[in-house]
């Protein structure tokens, strides 16, 4: 049990009890109901000494501003996360639970009402965990977990102390863009509700500082150093302080969230130097719009967006000074050129985002479906022989229908090329709402894959389904 709530024994007078065994509650409250005053609080002093959350209860009680000394749990978790060496796969799993274990402080401090101290707790776990993971083999995300929740637990943790904003703001400002480790980065969200719009500023302020020496194309470590020390050597030591520009933009681009969808574009709008770039602000601006969760912006569409990093990017975009239309073309057909090389659903999404009006979705549709049709048909396994790895078949054309909401293209195009089993359960739960029939054999291990001459799915028993087409009766896979 933690230090910081426990009461310990002291040498006091012993009362003699008919039974032996520790006295139960009652028993042992009217037994103390008959002591005098002045041995009860000399009890309370002496436990106080040695119990610092005792000593802050009864500071508060007595009206002042306690102070809780967390000192004994700073110390152990400074011994808990000292690294001796280097701490292997094997014990990496131990090693998160010795931190977890002394950050159970950290709820006991907040049910009785000092928040302050379990900020001053968490930061410090933060700290000497940092110094310690580079020597942790946390291949299974153990320490990892452990920093999400103290992260977590910070921000609740503020909500409830109302500590100083404009200060905890420009701490984790700093703390932020110094970590070798990416804490904090989520700090814009996380932490909303303590700094308000003013104290986001001041954060902002520190971020954009920082982002002085960033040019068009950088990468995580591919900072400028001659802003820093007048060496223009290749130094990506990640121990020199210097903030690296994913940190940077990262946090530029958690900011302008907070503030609406036009200043997030604005923000990945600075670097137009990939057709990636093109496709975050594309689909980011779409997620945004009302109904799709996160910030939502009224008559915020895709195509607006597109439109305007078009009207930004005169000397980045691809074309030089080409129109803003001819840039939106552009990157329309990189998209789909990528999707007919390597067609996904994800490429397919992205395609429909960059289609910036009907008439053009329509025909980019038509063409990304015939890539999708053109795949090829998912081949029976030879007999007697077991795979572990099943064939794709039509299975992205068979996802982006349920997609679209064609559950019978979607059913049809499973039997006709195939796919893999996770797939077919997919189409077969959404087919049999209306031909459970059809669905059985799927789930029960014995359904038609697909007929490169079918016309149509059949039910088990050989009956026509709804669709007007047949089927083999073929085990998916």
């Amino acid at each position: 049990m933690q230090a910081i709530g426990m009461i310990h024994r002291t040498s006091t007078p012993q009362h003699t009890a008919s039974a032996a065994g520790p006295l139960a509650d009652t028993a042992l409250r009217e037994f103390l109901m008959t002591r005098p005053t002045a041995w009860l609080v000399d009890e309370l002093i002496t436990a106080a000494r040695s119990a610092p959350l005792l000593r802050a209860r009864l500071e508060q009680a007595a009206g002042t501003e306690p102070i809780v000394d967390v000192s004994g749990v700073l110390d152990r978790l400074d011994r808990v996360a000292d690294v001796r060496g280097f701490v292997p796969y094997g014990e990496a799993a131990s090693f998160a639970h010795g931190i977890r274990v002394e950050l159970a402080a950290v709820e006991t401090l907040r049910a009785e009402g000092f928040a302050a101290a379990a900020i001053e707790v968490l930061e410090h776990a933060i700290t000497v965990i940092e110094g310690a993971l580079g020597f942790v083999d946390d291949s299974d995300g153990e320490v990892g977990g452990v920093l999400d929740d103290a992260q977590e637990l910070h921000a609740q943790a503020c909500i409830e102390a109302g500590p100083e904003p404009v200060e905890l703001a420009e701490r984790l400002a700093r703390w932020a863009l110094r970590s070798n480790w990416e804490f904090f980065l989520d700090i814009p969200g996380t932490h909303a509700e303590t700094l308000g719009e003013s104290e986001l500023a001041r954060f902002r302020e520190i971020v954009d500082d920082a982002s002085v020496g960033l040019s068009v194309g950088d990468d995580a470590d591919d900072f400028d150093d001659d802003d820093f020390d007048g060496d223009d050597s290749d130094d990506d030591d990640p121990d020199d302080g210097r903030p690296t520009a994913f940190t940077i933009r990262y946090l530029q681009e958690q900011l302008a969230a907070q503030r609406g969808t036009d200043e997030l574009v604005d923000v990945l709008a600075q670097d137009l130097s990939s057709a990636y770039r093109f496709h975050r602000i594309a689909t980011g601006a779409r997620r945004r719009q009302p109904g799709r969760g996160g910030v939502g912006v009224v008559g915020a569409r895709p195509e607006h967006h597109v439109r305007h990093l078009a009207r930004r990017s005169t000397r980045q975009a691809r074309g030089g000074s080409a129109p803003p239309g001819r840039r939106i073309a552009v990157a329309t057909q990189m998209v789909a050129e990528e999707f007919a090389a390597s067609p996904t659903v994800p490429g397919y999404e992205r395609l429909r985002v960059f289609a910036t009006d009907s008439v053009e979705w329509d025909r980019r549709r038509a063409e990304a479906l015939e890539v999708l049709r053109a795949m090829p048909v998912a081949a029976l396994p030879t007999p007697g022989h077991r795979s572990m790895v099943e064939a794709s078949g039509h299975g992205v054309l068979v996802r982006v229908l349920i997609e679209e909401g064609d559950i019978d293209g979607a059913w049809a195009a499973a039997q006709q090329g195939g796919c893999p089993s996770s797939i077919w359960m997919e189409v077969a739960e959404a087919w049999g709402v209306a031909h459970p029939a059809d669905a059985v054999p799927v789930f029960s291990g014995s359904a038609p894959t697909f007929s490169r001459a079918a016309t149509g799915p059949r039910t088990p028993t050989g009956q026509r389904s709804s669709g007007g087409r047949t089927a083999s009766r073929r085990r998916p896979g």
